[in-house]
Formats: C-alpha cells, sequence, structure tokens
C-alpha cells in the first residue's frame, strides 16, 4: 500500500502466484488485480494471472498531483505514470485495464490518459466519497458520501471518454450503482 516500499520482483511474483492459484481452483470466471499503485506489482500480478489461462483485467489506482497524474494512493505514490504502468501489462495477456479507487475529479483525466494508450476495453469505479480532513487532526478523514445524480455525472462523462465497464468503490452504494444500470446501460454498449 506504500509505493515507497519496493519488494523484490521475485518475492512479489510467489505471492501473487499463489493468491492466482487460489482463485483459480475456487472457480472464479476471470481475475482482476486491483488498486495497482506500482508497476512491479502491475508485472508481478498480471504474469501471474495469466499462468491460471483466465482472463485478466488489471485497475490502476492514481492521483492527481499539479497537472500530473502518478499510480498512487492515499497521498503516497512513487514517480510512475499511466503509459508505463500500461507498458508494464499491456503485452502479458491483460484483456481490460481500469481506473479505480480513485477520487472522481481524477478519474476523468486518468481515463483519458489510458484510452491514449491502449485499443483495450477500459472502464471505471471511482469513490462516491469526498475526502477532507478535520481541522483538529491531520489523521482524521471526514467521509461524505456524493449523491446518486453526482455520481452518475461523472460516469456520464466517463462513456464518453471511451469507458465501457462502469462500477463504484469506497461510497458507493447499491442506490449509486442502481441509477448507473438504469441510465448507462445503452450509453456504455451493455
Amino acid at each position: 500500500m506504500d509505493p515507497a516500499i519496493i519488494p523484490l520482483y521475485e518475492a512479489a511474483l510467489a505471492d501473487y502466484q499463489e493468491q492466482a492459484r487460489a482463485l483459480a481452483e475456487g472457480g472464479v470466471d476471470l481475475i482482476l488485480i486491483e488498486m495497482l499503485i506500482r508497476t512491479l506489482d502491475a508485472r508481478a500480478a498480471v504474469e501471474a494471472a495469466t499462468e491460471t489461462g483466465l482472463p485478466v483485467w488489471v485497475g490502476f489506482s492514481l492521483q492527481k498531483e499539479g497537472e500530473n497524474l502518478f499510480l498512487g494512493l492515499h497521498g503516497k505514490r512513487g514517480n510512475e505514470t499511466i503509459p508505463e504502468a500500461v507498458d508494464a501489462v499491456v503485452s502479458k495477456g491483460v484483456s481490460a485495464m481500469f481506473i479505480m479507487h480513485s477520487l472522481l475529479e481524477d478519474t476523468g483525466p486518468g481515463l483519458r490518459e489510458l484510452r491514449r494508450c491502449t485499443s483495450l476495453p477500459i472502464g471505471a469505479y471511482a469513490h462516491s466519497m469526498d475526502f477532507s480532513t478535520q481541522d483538529q487532526s491531520p489523521d482524521s478523514i471526514i467521509l461524505s458520501p456524493l449523491s446518486t445524480e453526482t455520481y452518475y455525472g461523472y460516469a456520464q462523462d466517463w462513456v464518453g471518454l471511451g469507458a465501457r465497464v462502469i462500477g463504484g468503490c469506497c461510497g458507493t452504494s447499491p442506490e449509486h450503482i442502481r441509477m448507473l444500470k438504469e441510465n448507462l446501460s445503452s450509453k456504455a454498449g451493455a
């Protein structure tokens, strides 16, 4: 969860192989690798998952700093970008890529960058939360769920950017998903 702590590739690969085998033996239909914030993990996880013969989807978490997008999570990031992440996995059997577990306002620019880097199907599932820090403690975070209408407005933009699979991450509720299903199905090609 911290992009500054970089494991050895062989150790990461062994961990991902164990997880991928367990999922395949459990009968999953596909493997979705989420919250990727390092290209090392992306390469190792995709290599392990493709060994199962199952379809593999990847989800990159990102954050914006100034005008730049980086792989990262919760204010922690390395200096890796979406093009670097796509390059790390695109030739390894991935069949779809996502921007996920990211802020709403970062997801659209992330999808735009992802579309520039790949012709694979893309999608998004962002946070439906407003993360703000309380004044009294920098370690406290207030989580305010966003309305279904607000989330749906962003999702419409994602469809315009080429997203074909749209869902929700932290803070989304059954009502958010219902709104997406009822209003985006024909727009996203579902």
